[in-house]
């Protein structure tokens, strides 16, 4: 197969989103990889791409296609189509694709194959969360980062996560009649948390329930941090470290500054390592040298609760029943496209 370069170019300026549709996203992918070239092939067609080519490569058109980065060896491989663009010293990839295509990637990089009942509920989830994103003024929706929502490569189980969750498709959360936002964590904490009170603010008062079926938690973990690396994250004199409620909004003081909690965590998490703090829920013991966080749960611990959610699945719960458990004050409905 012969590699066609740059076969189709476009000025910069010209990038217009007159095709965007309810049924398509906009997801920006492989940017962790930071790309300078790639190859885009289809059936057998191949397209390469240089950053210092300074070139738009439209193929939106396309239904399916593997891309490759040689630099780094990598090869994914993507339903729908791909704009790519030069940004900020490296190339921008915009898979668009059919938003039921995406729920199925979603579904399998934030949950995996397990009970239907439970993969249902996580496609609604991940199907409201992707369309309140929607942002047609800018040149992508959405990202495939954990930070947004988890978006692999097409493989041998996409099409069994599209079977199990063909009975929950074109459905969404909403409240007072829009979109929910609607956030989930892996881990369970000792309880399900508003969003306000780990970001200073709520989607719509986040509809969660503090119930946690047969006083399910997640896995007890901890994590020492010397002194050294708190005051490199938090600055020269930083400290004492300690946990600090402000009104409703759990935080840390860091003797300089306060922050809430989840805004604590990434801090540190950006720097040492995204799973250094695994979740929002801890306690701050202070060693002679450092401090030792101790938690449980993973996340944020805000909404959805994977691990009850396949728990109540196994249980025979329905995802309508899962989903209202999680989010009390929600609406289900039927997206129109």
């Amino acid at each position: 197969m012969k590699t066609a370069k740059l076969i189709l170019f476009f000025n910069l300026s010209l990038m217009a989103l007159t095709s965007w549709g309810a049924d398509e996203l906009r997801v920006r992918i492989l940017s962790k990889f930071h790309p300078q070239d790639l190859v885009i092939s289809s059936g057998d067609k191949a397209y390469q791409i240089e950053l210092g080519d300074n070139k738009t490569l439209d193929l939106r058109h396309l239904n399916s296609f593997t891309i490759y980065l040689p630099t780094q060896d990598v090869k994914r491989h993507y339903p729908g189509g791909v704009w790519i663009e030069p940004l900020d010293n490296e190339l921008l990839v915009v898979n668009w694709v059919d938003i039921e295509n995406y729920v199925s990637q979603v579904v399998l990089g934030e949950m995996g194959i397990t009970e239907p009942a439970a993969m249902q509920a996580q496609a609604i989830l991940a199907r409201s969360y992707a369309l309140s994103k929607l942002s047609p003024q800018k040149k992508y929706d959405i990202s495939d980062l954990a930070y947004h929502q988890v978006y692999p490569s097409l493989s041998q189980y996409s099409e069994l996560s599209r079977q199990h969750t063909a009975d929950a498709s074109s459905q969404v959360l909403t409240h007072e009649g829009r979109i929910m936002q609607t956030v989930y964590h892996a881990e369970c904490g000792s309880r399900i948390y508003q969003g306000y009170e780990v970001w200073g603010k709520g989607n719509p008062p986040i509809a969660s329930s503090h119930r946690l079926a047969n006083n399910l938690h997640g896995k007890k973990w901890h994590k020492f941090i010397g002194f050294d690396a708190l005051h490199r994250i938090f600055g020269k004199g930083s400290g004492p470290f300690n946990l600090q409620p402000n009104q409703r909004v759990l935080g840390v003081s860091t003797g300089k500054i306060w922050l809430a909690i989840d805004l604590f965590r990434l801090k540190i998490n950006r720097v040492l390592g995204w799973n250094t703090l695994p979740s929002n829920e801890f306690v701050i013991t202070v060693a002679q040298d450092g401090l030792l966080f101790s938690g449980r749960g993973r996340g944020h611990l805000v909404g959805l609760c994977q691990q009850q959610a396949k728990l109540l699945a196994r249980q025979g719960w329905h995802y309508q029943e899962i989903l209202k458990l999680f989010y009390p004050n929600s609406e289900l409905i039927q997206h129109r496209r």
